[in-house]
C-alpha cells in the first residue's frame, strides 16, 4: 500500500526511522551545487550586453540614472540596489559585480528548502532543493549581474508569506506587513512579477473564508498595485509608440518554435535536447500531471496549497509559450514552484527506502550537464578586442551589428581605430538613450538604406573592416561588402555559449595578388 503523504515538519518518531546516510547525501549534493556555482562564477568570462547594460546605467550620475530608469522597460528595484552595491564594492570587476546574484541564489535555495519542510514534507523539500542545486538555469542566474536572482528570491519570499498568512490559517499582523513589503519589492523587480499577485488572487477564491481572505489580500495591495500601475504607465508613455510596437517581445508572437514542454524541460536541463529526450520528457510530464492530479484529489485539506503551487508552476510557462517566448529566465517566477510540485509527486510515489537511490539517480541525470556548464565560458569580449588590437591598421574600422553591443565592446577595447554601431535611424540621441529607447526593438530597413549607410560609415581609405555580429550566418551586410569589393580574410567564431562572431574583411582591389589569394582562415 502506498504511504499517505505527510505535509508537516517531521516528528521525532519519523526522524528516528530516517536513514542517516540520506541526509549526508543530500548535504553533499547541496555542497556540490554551491561549488559548481563558484566554479561558474570564475569561468563565465566578461560581461555580456545585458549585464553591462545594468552596470553602466547603475553607475551614471543621479539625474541621468533616474531619467533612464523611467525609460527602461523593467521596474527599477535592481538598478537601485546595484547602484548602492557598486558604491560599496571594492571594484567593478565581473567577480565582484556578480557576487550578489550568487548570494541571492544560494539564499533562494535555503528558502525553497524551508518552504518545502514547512508546508509539505522533508523529502519534498530535499527533492525540490536538489533540482534547484543542479539546474543549469540556476547556474546562469546565480552568476549573472541581472535582476533574475533577486526576482527569484523575492518570489519565494512572497510565496512563503502568502502561504503562511492566507493558506495555512495562521494569521499574523507581522506576517501581513512583511508580505506587503515583499510584494511591493517583488512587483518593482521585474515586469513578469505581476503574474504572482494574479495567481494569488485566483487561489484565494478556493480557500475557506474566501471573501474575508480576499478582502485582507486586497487591503495589503491597496497602495502597492496603484503605485505599480502609475510607474508602468509613466514608463510606457515616455517611449515612442512606434518603437514600443516594434519591440522584440511583440515580434515573438509569430514564433511557434518554443513549446510549453520546452520551457518546463529547460528549468531542469539547460542544454541542447535531442528529439528522443524531448519525447521522453513530454511523456514523463503527462505522467507527472496525472500523478499530481491524484495528489490534489487525495489531499482535500491541502487543495488550496496544491492549486497555488500548480498554478505558480504552470501558468507562467503556459503564457510564455502562448506568446512564443522561449527564454527560460523570463519564467523564473515559476521555477521554484515547479521544483516543489515535482518534489511533492516524488515524495508521494517513491518509497522512503529508495530515497538515497533516487537522489543518486537525479544527480547522475543532472550532475554531468551542470558540471560541464560550470567549467565553460559563456562569452568574452576579450576574444575579439585582443584580436582587433593585434590586427588593426591605421585605416581599419570596426562595425558592430546590432549597435547596442558597442556599449560592452568599448568597455574592453583599448585600440585606437573607430568603432561604429549599425544604427540607421536619423536622430541625435546619445548612445545611452538609443539603447534604452530602442533596446532589443526591431529596426526594419530596406537594402538600399543599409547600403547607403554602410557606404557612408566606411572611410574611403579603409583597408580593413572588423564586422562583429550575432552568429556566423551570411547577412545583408555581407552581401553589400562583397558587392563593394571586400573579401573575408578571417573568421573568429564564438568561443563561448553566446553566439557572436567576428569577420575580418580586406579591400581585395587594394591588395597584392598574393594577399588577395589568401584562403579564409578560422581562429
Amino acid at each position: 500500500m502506498r504511504r499517505k503523504m505527510n505535509y508537516n515538519i517531521q516528528s521525532p518518531q519519523q526522524k528516528s526511522t530516517w536513514p542517516a546516510h540520506t541526509d549526508i547525501l543530500f548535504l553533499g549534493v547541496l555542497a556540490f551545487g554551491v561549488a559548481i556555482r563558484l566554479s561558474f562564477l570564475l569561468h563565465r568570462g566578461t560581461f555580456w550586453f545585458d549585464e553591462f547594460f545594468s552596470v553602466h546605467f547603475a553607475a551614471l550620475p543621479w539625474n541621468e540614472f533616474i531619467r533612464y530608469a523611467i525609460l527602461e522597460t523593467n521596474p527599477p528595484l535592481f538598478a537601485f540596489l546595484l547602484r548602492a552595491y557598486l558604491s560599496l564594492a571594492p571594484s567593478m570587476t565581473e567577480l565582484w559585480v556578480r557576487l550578489p546574484s550568487l548570494f541571492l541564489n544560494v539564499g533562494s535555495m535555503g528558502l525553497l528548502y524551508w518552504y518545502g519542510v514547512t508546508f509539505f514534507s522533508k523529502r519534498t523539500a530535499q527533492y525540490s532543493t536538489i533540482f534547484f542545486a543542479l539546474s543549469g538555469i540556476q547556474l546562469f542566474l546565480a552568476t549573472e549581474a541581472r535582476a533574475y536572482s533577486l526576482l527569484l528570491f523575492l518570489t519565494l519570499f512572497s510565496m512563503a508569506l502568502f502561504t503562511q498568512e492566507f493558506l495555512s490559517g495562521k494569521h499574523s499582523r507581522r506576517t501581513r506587513i512583511g508580505f506587503g513589503i515583499v510584494q511591493f519589492l517583488l512587483l518593482f523587480s521585474h515586469l513578469t512579477a505581476i503574474l504572482i499577485p494574479l495567481i494569488q488572487w485566483m487561489c484565494l477564491r478556493t480557500t475557506q473564508n474566501a471573501k474575508q481572505n480576499t478582502r485582507r489580500w486586497l487591503a495589503t495591495h491597496a497602495v502597492i498595485l496603484p503605485l505599480w500601475i502609475l510607474w508602468t504607465g509613466i514608463s510606457f508613455f515616455t517611449k515612442p509608440k512606434s518603437s514600443v510596437l516594434q519591440s522584440w517581445y511583440l515580434d515573438s508572437l509569430n514564433d511557434t518554435s518554443h513549446t510549453f514542454f520546452d520551457l518546463l524541460l529547460s528549468a531542469f536541463m539547460n542544454m541542447p535536447i535531442t528529439p528522443t529526450i524531448a519525447t521522453l520528457f513530454v511523456a514523463a510530464s503527462i505522467g507527472m500531471g496525472i500523478l499530481g492530479w491524484r495528489c490534489i484529489k487525495k489531499q482535500t485539506e491541502k487543495k488550496s496549497l496544491f492549486l497555488f503551487i500548480a498554478l505558480s508552476a504552470l501558468l507562467p510557462p503556459f503564457i510564455a509559450s502562448f506568446f512564443g517566448v522561449g527564454t527560460t529566465k523570463y519564467i523564473s517566477i515559476a521555477i521554484p514552484a515547479l521544483y516543489l510540485l515535482v518534489g511533492a509527486i516524488f515524495d508521494d510515489q517513491i518509497p522512503r527506502a529508495k530515497t538515497a537511490l533516487s537522489f543518486v539517480m537525479i544527480g547522475a541525470l543532472l550532475g554531468p550537464a551542470a558540471t560541464t556548464l560550470a567549467s565553460q565560458k559563456i562569452f568574452s569580449w576579450r576574444d575579439y578586442t585582443q584580436y582587433i588590437e593585434i590586427h588593426e591598421t591605421p585605416h581599419s574600422v570596426t562595425l558592430i551589428d546590432p549597435f547596442q553591443e558597442t556599449l560592452p565592446f568599448n568597455a574592453y577595447y583599448t585600440g585606437t581605430q573607430p568603432v561604429v554601431g549599425v544604427y540607421l535611424r536619423d536622430d541625435t540621441l546619445s548612445l545611452e538613450e538609443r539603447i534604452v529607447r530602442y533596446n532589443w526593438n526591431t529596426h526594419p530597413v530596406a537594402n538600399t538604406e543599409l547600403k547607403s549607410w554602410i557606404n557612408a560609415a566606411i572611410p574611403s581609405d579603409a583597408d580593413t573592416i572588423f564586422l562583429i555580429q550575432y552568429g556566423e550566418e551570411h547577412s545583408r551586410i555581407h552581401d553589400i561588402l562583397f558587392e563593394n569589393g571586400w573579401a573575408i580574410r578571417a573568421i573568429v567564431p564564438s568561443h563561448g555559449i553566446i553566439n557572436i562572431s567576428l569577420f575580418e574583411w580586406y579591400a581585395s582591389n587594394r591588395e597584392t595578388t598574393a594577399e588577395a589569394g589568401k584562403k579564409t582562415q578560422s581562429y
